[in-house]
């Protein structure tokens, strides 16, 4: 399973905020973030290609992987 946290999509530009009241709600996520920033639709990609190819994985079974900048530890 693949489990990703906060990451930066399109969509968050369509809650219905300011520019500034949506940077302010990023700082607060990212504030929580080990690794300090947020994620990219690409890191969250890799992972999925990574386990979808049975030459790289074809031995993980019932494995969650957090792809959330630290914040599950």
């Amino acid at each position: 399973m693949v489990s990703p946290g906060p990451t930066q999509t399109e969509m968050q530009s369509k809650f219905g905020m300011d520019e500034a009241a949506l940077e302010a709600v990023k700082a607060q996520i990212i504030a929580q973030v080990p690794l300090g920033k947020m994620g990219l639709p690409e890191d969250v990609a890799k992972m999925v290609v990574y386990l979808a190819d049975n030459s790289s994985s074809s031995f993980i079974t019932g494995a969650e992987f957090f792809i959330d900048g630290g914040m599950a530890l």
